[in-house]
Order: structure tokens, then sequence, then C-alpha cells
């Protein structure tokens, strides 16, 4: 059985290739079967998402998953974070 895609999210993960690492954000599931993987990345003080091939990207399971509740749901968008 295939590994569900939001299995990946939360986890670090670095682009094989070009180096960048950050956490991963989404997942695309594609019908051509090239699934993709959101990786948001801190670059000059803001986040930049970059979509890449799912293997393209080591995942990093050393490291905590970062979680934003106590799992991910399907009701759309919820209340932004309160910021410190």
């Amino acid at each position: 059985m295939e590994t569900s895609l939001r299995e990946f999210i939360g986890w670090q993960g670095k682009d094989k290739i070009t180096g960048l690492s950050g956490v991963i954000t989404g997942a695309a599931l594609y019908i051509t079967g090239c699934n993709q993987l959101c990786l948001c990345v801190v670059k000059d003080n803001s986040y930049v998402n970059h979509w890449l091939d799912i293997n393209r990207i080591d995942i990093d399971y050393d490291q905590p998953r970062v979680s934003f509740g106590s799992e991910i749901n399907d009701n759309g968008p919820g209340e932004p974070p309160d910021k410190a």
C-alpha cells in the first residue's frame, strides 16, 4: 500500500539537488504520478515555498515534526495562529 502524502506534512526535508532545507507544508497528488511536496524555506527573513518532485526530497525523521493542532483535517481554512 502506498504511503499517504499527508504523512509527509510537518517533517523537515532537504532537496537532494539544491540543498535547500525546510518544513514540508503541502503535498500534491497528480494523475501523471509526478507527486510533489511543498518545501517551505526561510530566505532573507521571509518564507519561500518550493514545489519539488517527491523523490528529490530527503525526509529527516530524526527532527521533531511541526504540528498545528492535534491532527491535519480537511475542514477548510482555520483561524490564523496567534502572533507572539
